[in-house]
């Protein structure tokens, strides 16, 4: 199992191909988007969710 490391948003919308904009509204709206840790005045987020979620996109694109 691969260690879980803190990603900030900018990596994250590198890895999940959406503009910061659209990574608040998905985290407004969608329960499984991974959540915020705050870390100070960080936000970051936990790479192991979010490969987790985008693994789940793949098998309902997969599904479909």
């Amino acid at each position: 199992m691969t260690p879980d490391r803190l990603i900030d948003l900018i990596e994250l919308c590198r890895q999940v191909c959406l503009s910061r904009s659209a990574v608040y509204e998905r985290i407004a709206s969608d329960p499984t988007f991974p959540r915020i840790i705050k870390c100070g005045r960080k936000t970051l987020f936990s790479e192991v969710q979010v490969q987790a979620w985008i693994q789940e996109r793949i098998k309902e694109g997969e599904a479909q």
